[in-house]
């Protein structure tokens, strides 16, 4: 598995993350705004990205995110009182399948999801990862990333 694979398969477990009604006042949702993100296998940060989302790109961006080359399927998802644990698999072309497990905590600025080792769709192994992600802010610098 390519490491932009297991960054999009942290990236889009964690923003999954909050698959609440879109309600941007509810305590439980993460804030719009500046994020960052470290991804982390064996407690070393392999990889950092900055994102922007706006208040009306929240339900959409959180709500089950997927890189372009899967389809990605979470039947388990509980979210609420802080924690968050999902559960499913993301589907290639071909048909075939990867199962994905995370689970975390969470609050309006930050969220930490930890996921369990499985096999890519590809076969090959993915190592236990850790996406820790913190909120910078409410206003987004140049080059951060933005959903679709």
């Amino acid at each position: 598995m390519t490491r932009g694979l297991l960054k999009s398969l942290l990236l889009a477990l964690g923003l999954g993350l909050c698959a609440l009604p879109a309600a941007s006042a509810q305590p439980e949702t993460v804030r719009a705004g500046y994020w960052e993100y470290k991804v982390k296998a064996l407690g070393l940060t392999v990889d950092t990205e900055l994102w922007c989302v706006r208040d009306d790109q929240i339900d959409k961006f959180f709500t089950g995110p997927c890189n372009r080359h899967h389809t990605c399927v979470y039947p388990t998802r509980q979210v609420g009182g802080g924690k968050a644990r999902f559960a499913g698999y993301w589907q290639n072309d071909d048909g075939k399948r990867a199962h994905v497990e995370a689970a975390g905590e969470y609050a309006p600025t930050r969220f930490t999801l930890r996921t369990k080792a499985t096999k890519g769709t590809n076969g090959a192994p993915i190592p236990a990862l850790t996406l820790d992600a913190k909120w910078l802010g409410e206003t987004c610098r140049p080059g951060a990333k933005t959903p679709r």
